[in-house]
């Protein structure tokens, strides 16, 4: 069993500030650093306007056009050659790269030298030419894959694209953290915009707050993610509504329409506080695959059915050992690729969706750490 840095896990590949906020606090502590903003210069070059911090991101362009889906001849079966884009931490910097989807032909498309730069969250546009993704601030990106012009859409994180390219939700934290002195931990509310890119508005889909007299100080209603055919939005829900889901301490996942209304929890359960996060929807829209843990300190995956609501654990963790992070469904439904430290260090690894369990590590040729895959839909 290979042992490449195994000490190397508590970065911002996964769900590092995933259960109350995204606050710059703990980005900070979990080693994203400060930054100041990216500003496009060129096609080929942006530069970071702070004055610790040298100039210097590259962007590669290149043909991004999706290839047919083709079974491809591998040791785990049958895949789609259309590519997938993850985050790369190598020697302390963040690198995006594109990767086949059988783990070859891995090439980098945003050259980030910059160690005080951290890149989470990916988001590739339907049409295979944007990619969307968060910077520490944090701040959403928009990266043209064709030219390598990069501009910033707006203030937020957990960027996703509606299944027509004509929008893109985003969580973003709408109060200063407060500190909740009985339990000494640093609450504050995210809650989720739908921004439309033709007119450039924004609209708030979710408000929670907690009401005056309350005894939770924070809310966080995040991880949004669009289902296949962009009728419905799954996202991350704390604390559920006490209506909805009798233990107020869990985090769920929840559903709502595309205006914000008929929202109804998913993953319920009134035995155990369960930490449910990162939701992504299958292709066809019948499953959800998601991250969850309790009491144990490191989160595994399960996927929920939309039609019966029943709860399937995917992997053989016991979450006492390793973590999986980040799910995201391959292009044919075929897998489900997510970061996982399970041999040691963080590599993106498919699994099968049905329960079969792992079927290949794609990225295990560096020392690297990987995570946040994002296929093309």
């Amino acid at each position: 069993m290979k042992r490449k840095n195994a000490k190397a896990f508590p970065i911002i590949i996964g769900l590092a500030t995933l259960l109350y906020s995204l606050t710059a606090c703990e980005s900070q502590k979990s080693g994203g650093g400060s930054a100041g903003g990216i500003t496009a210069v060129s096609h080929e070059r942006a530069n970071i306007s702070d004055n610790s911090i040298p100039a210097g991101i590259h962007t590669v362009a290149f043909d991004v056009s999706p290839k047919a889906e083709e079974p491809e001849a591998a040791a785990f079966g049958p895949v789609t050659t259309a590519p997938f884009y993850y985050v790369s931490k190598r020697a302390g910097v963040y690198k995006i790269f594109r990767m086949d989807a059988d783990g070859s032909n891995p090439a980098v498309v945003y050259d980030n030298p910059n160690p005080h730069i951290t890149i989470s969250k990916l988001a590739p546009s339907p049409d295979g030419k944007t990619l969307a993704f968060t910077v520490n601030g944090p701040r959403i990106y928009l990266l043209d894959l064709t030219n390598g012009a990069l501009s910033q859409l707006t203030q937020g994180d957990w960027p996703d694209w509606s299944p027509d390219g004509t929008k893109i939700i985003f969580e973003r934290e709408v109060t200063t953290p407060e500190r909740f002195a009985s339990r000494g931990r640093i609450f504050s509310v995210v809650e989720i915009f739908v921004k439309d890119l033709s007119s450039g508005n924004e609209v708030q889909l979710t408000h929670t707050y907690p009401p005056a007299g309350s005894t939770t100080v924070g809310s966080f209603n995040g991880h949004p993610a669009f289902s296949p055919d962009g009728s419905e939005i799954a996202y991350t829900r704390w604390p559920p509504d006490s209506a909805d889901c009798d233990n107020a301490t869990s985090h769920v996942i929840y559903l709502m329409d595309i205006s914000g209304s008929s929202v109804r929890p998913l993953t319920c359960d009134s035995q155990k506080p369960w930490l449910d996060a990162a939701p992504a929807w299958s292709p066809d829209g019948r499953a959800i695959a998601f991250l969850r843990r309790w009491h144990e300190p490191f989160y595994q995956l399960y996927t929920v059915s939309l039609g019966t609501k029943e709860i399937k654990k995917i992997t053989r963790s016991d979450g006492t050992v390793y973590s999986e992070l980040t799910p995201a469904w391959s292009s044919d439904g075929e897998f489900i690729a997510m970061g996982s430290n399970r041999d040691g260090d963080f590599d993106i690894w498919l699994v099968d969706p049905d329960g079969g369990g792992y079927r290949s590590n794609l990225t295990n040729t560096h020392t690297g750490i990987d995570g946040y895959p994002a296929y093309l839909k």
